[in-house]
């Protein structure tokens, strides 16, 4: 059996936005030490009090440092507010240990990590789809343009 969690990074009125990154890493960094699988962030904007964490890579690029064998995975990326070459290029950079999970697509199964999409769904096709061009080095969207 996997464990993993999932954050949106709720933030109240009292805290701060620094104070609640600093909290995240130390969730994740104890999430490691403690034998968690996964940690999962995902990306919301404009309601602090549900999120404040606008750019989920940049976090997990900071927690990637601070751990050993946690992998570490983007629950949601909202492309429609991202350019996507920018966006295929920064989890690139971030996934050369082939530690973090950064996912595009509607993947309702993502909190429970990757092990358990189902193969034979349109998710888990997509989750196939996109290891195999990473691990060839061909984003979805070169390929979209054939």
């Amino acid at each position: 059996m996997r464990f993993g969690f999932f954050d949106q990074l709720p933030r109240a009125d009292w805290q701060s936005e620094s104070q609640r990154y600093q909290d995240i890493l130390a969730q994740i960094e104890l999430g490691d030490k403690l034998g968690f699988d996964t940690a999962w962030l995902g990306e919301l904007h404009f309601i602090p009090s549900i999120s404040c964490l606008a750019s989920p890579l940049m976090i997990l690029a900071a927690a990637a440092q601070r751990t050993q064998r946690i992998r570490l995975g983007t629950a949601v990326t909202l492309l429609p507010l991202h350019n996507p070459v920018k966006m295929a290029e920064d989890a690139a950079t971030l996934d050369v240990s082939g530690e973090v999970l950064a996912y595009t697509g509607p993947l309702p199964y993502a909190q429970a990590g990757a092990e358990t999409i189902p193969p034979d769904s349109r998710c888990g096709q997509q989750s196939r789809d996109f290891r195999h061009r990473r691990a060839r080095g061909i984003p979805d969207f070169c390929l979209a343009a054939d």
